[in-house]
């Protein structure tokens, strides 16, 4: 998946455009309170993970953006601000190893007006490796702060496109101009097997003999060059052709090509595809590797693994009592309760016909064949643990609120902490080569810092603080839940509900998700604008038959918080939404029959 827009920005933008004389108050940006008013802390009296296994308490002095000291005692400088972290913990900042974060979202492709779709000009084809994605990269877009809100301070931002969209710079993700964040400029080369639009190269295979092309063709240009340089007598000079050129450091070895690989399948034709060529190659974002892990250890190619999973399995219903804890009585009446429920199964499908049957049966194992596949895809970091594959973290097709569920599922399914806790840290920095200044705590580092009030793999940990380059973030703490929702209650709004906004001259629609979730409630909308890109709620509460909740829009760096009030009456919501100061809007939502 490609960056998001977030979910409700048309509402945003045409909140902006009537309520223009507003704006001129509200000023585009992207941080987080409270601004800095120094450049020196002394983070006091906190568990330091310096690295994965390895921990300490006492203190981390911040200066100027770097990490001036680690130890038990540190004495205040006169100018540091002094926080007590009262036992918080302190880990080293995290690093997306490939993501599209600060990047606008692209509009939506039109059908290509070319005389020879059989040989496209290159940027059609999706073919630009001499683009730079620095140029592409925009500090004040949203999707910076929402990232380096679940702890991360450095990307490998990669551009967006289809085969061949060009070269990855790293950045941090603190706040200022692009040109103060870029750590590296030029650090990758970004492919696909992604085929053109409804032009050549347009299968798969196509892709794949396109890039042998492009390659060989790199190889003779740079060695056409070098004899030229060497005595260019009776030889002409060689026409530039920016592709070929800029893809000649990959014939070089000189730039690593960060190839998406998502399936087995993917996995095996970019393996062949650099046996055959000899690109230094990292196997991008994959999300079923498993089936070739073999192949992986015994190349020792450098992988990320996607932080995306497939929905979680519904759990089963746990009806059955402790009978330890049951009086005699309960036993009985239990045990009758089982009795009558086999009674009545076996009555029912005595009744089914053999059709009805086999197509039960056929039911049951689809079931099945999809649970056991969501427990692959939950299993797969484990798997490459055991196996002794080091690996690190793609965050290019996950969405920033998914991360830390996600990372708690692998966990689940037997990944240990402090291999998770590398993947972020110590093995992204090994593979985007920026080790020396990040990935550890330790004196002369970046101070790239995440603070969480318990260890950050406990459940209900959050996050309190993000340093990035010295630069200090709080996390606002989450207001305290007004009671567990009943399962009657939760159950009654469960499903999807179609919205419509009234807006002075436009009707915004979209999706509203509600989901139960261990006595409270998962809000997520979606608009028409970005169907299937759905932004989380945040402080629901359900009483009464009233739903409120919040949400926070950005476009840009400009951000608006959004306050839903809705009534419940059975299939239909009626309510206001009131977005910041432009006002209150007027919805109605009615829900989709499953």
């Amino acid at each position: 998946m490609t960056n998001k827009r977030y979910a409700l920005q048309g509402l945003l933008m045409i909140a902006i455009t009537l309520f223009s004389g507003w704006t001129t108050t509200l000023q585009a940006q992207n941080s987080n309170e409270p601004k800095e008013v120094t450049s020196t802390y002394l983070l006091q009296n906190a568990h330091i993970i310096t690295r994965p296994g390895q921990s300490s308490f006492g203190s981390v002095l911040v200066k100027d953006g770097l990490i001036e000291q680690v130890g038990t005692t540190i004495l205040a400088p006169y100018d540091a601000q002094v926080i007590d972290m009262d036992s918080m913990y302190i880990y080293a900042g995290f690093i997306d190893a490939l993501s599209n974060v600060g990047l606008k979202k692209k509009d939506k492709e039109k059908r290509p007006e070319v005389k020879d779709p059989g040989n496209p000009p290159n940027h059609v084809a999706g073919i630009t490796p001499e683009h730079s994605v620095y140029d592409d990269f925009a500090p004040s877009e949203g999707s910076v702060k929402k990232l380096r809100e679940q702890g991360y301070g450095i990307a490998h931002v990669v551009p967006q496109g289809r085969m061949l969209p060009g070269m990855g710079a790293i950045f941090s993700l603190g706040e200022g101009e692009r040109a103060e964040l870029v750590i590296q400029k030029e650090a990758s080369m970004f492919s696909q097997l992604k085929s053109a639009n409804r032009v050549a190269p347009g299968t798969t295979i196509g892709v794949m003999a396109k890039y042998r092309d492009i390659y060989r063709n790199a190889e003779a240009t740079h060695k056409y060059n070098n004899k030229y340089h060497m005595n260019p007598a009776g030889m002409r000079r060689a026409q530039p052709e920016p592709a070929i050129e800029a893809f000649v450091p990959v014939v070089n070895k000189q730039l690593p090509v960060y190839f998406i690989a998502n399936n087995a399948l993917d996995v095996s034709r970019v393996i062949a595809l650099q046996k055959e060529l000899g690109f230094k190659l990292v196997l991008s974002d994959v999300e079923q590797g498993w089936p070739m892990a073999s192949k992986i250890a015994a190349g020792r190619y450098p992988i990320l693994l996607s932080m995306d999973l497939p929905d979680a399995a519904k759990k089963e219903k746990k009806e059955k009592q402790d009978e330890s804890k049951m009086t005699e009585e309960e036993k009985v009446k239990s045990a009758e309760k089982t009795a009558k429920k086999e009674a009545k199964k076996k009555k029912e499908e005595a009744k089914l016909s053999t059709l009805e049957k086999a197509n039960k049966a056929a039911k049951i194992e689809r079931e099945e064949r999809k649970n056991k596949s969501i427990k692959d895809y939950e299993a797969q970091a484990a798997m490459m643990e055991k196996k002794g594959i080091k690996f690190a973290f793609s965050g290019i097709s996950t969405k920033p609120g998914d991360i830390r569920k996600n990372l708690k599922r692998m966990i689940d399914a037997g990944l240990s902490e402090d291999v998770a806790l590398a993947a972020l840290t110590t093995h992204a920095a090994e593979q985007l080569g920026i080790s020396k200044i990040a990935g550890t705590i330790e004196k002369g580092k970046l101070a790239n810092l995440v603070i969480t009030d318990k260890p950050y793999f406990e459940d209900k940990s959050a996050i309190r603080y993000v340093f990035v380059d010295g630069q200090m973030n709080e996390m606002k703490k989450k207001e305290a839940k007004k009671g567990e929702v009943a399962d009657g209650a939760a159950k009654a709004l469960a499903g999807e509900w179609k919205y419509s906004i009234e807006i002075p001259g436009q009707t915004q629609t979209g999706i509203i998700k509600i989901t139960p979730e261990d006595g409270d409630l998962l809000v997520e909308v979606a608009s028409s604008d970005s169907p299937g890109e759905f932004d989380e709620g945040t402080n629901v509460n359900f009483q009464n038959d009233n739903l409120t909740f919040e949400m926070s829009v950005d476009n840009d760096g400009f951000q608006l918080e959004l306050t839903w009030n809705l009534d419940i009456n059975k299939n239909t919501m009626t309510g206001m939404v009131k977005a910041g100061n432009f006002g209150s809007f007027p919805m109605e939502a009615t829900r989709n029959p499953e």
